[in-house]
């Protein structure tokens, strides 16, 4: 039994820590908001109590009645967010995509470019094979 009171005191004593950290959240959050020019003036006693005007508009998920089980709407969910992810990966690769042809465009005309004058620095260097040599002799 006094293992079992020892154990309960110290969930206690955590607990207790707990509520005064977030109680102090809170406040603090009261206090950030009550700073804001032209928003409703927030009392701790307001926000703390359920039944106050402040959450007259806000509904439980227990008082909701759905026709489609949780476990469906969260699939539902998760997919919807896949598919939008799919769509952001397709516009990243098709970008990457028109970057790649780009780069390999412009390699190419530097391959191309970089040919030519070698074809003419061969044929400048050998102008006694006629069939190679661009330019007269004088």
């Amino acid at each position: 039994m006094k293992r079992k009171y020892a154990d309960g005191q110290a969930i206690a004593i955590k607990l207790s820590k707990q509520i005064a950290k977030v109680t102090d959240n809170v406040k603090k959050t009261i206090a950030c908001h009550n700073a804001i020019q032209g928003a409703a003036i927030l009392t701790f006693d307001s926000v703390k109590d359920p039944s106050s005007d402040l959450y007259a508009n806000v509904q439980s998920s227990s008082s909701l009645v759905h026709s489609i089980p949780n476990s469906t709407r969260r699939t539902a969910i998760e997919l919807h967010c896949l598919k939008e992810r799919c769509g952001e990966e397709i516009s990243l690769v098709t970008s990457e995509m028109h970057r790649l042809v780009a780069f390999l465009r412009k390699q190419a005309t530097v391959l191309a470019m970089a040919t030519e004058e070698v074809t003419e620095e061969t044929a400048k260097v050998h102008p006694w094979t006629k069939q190679f040599c661009f330019f007269q002799t004088g």
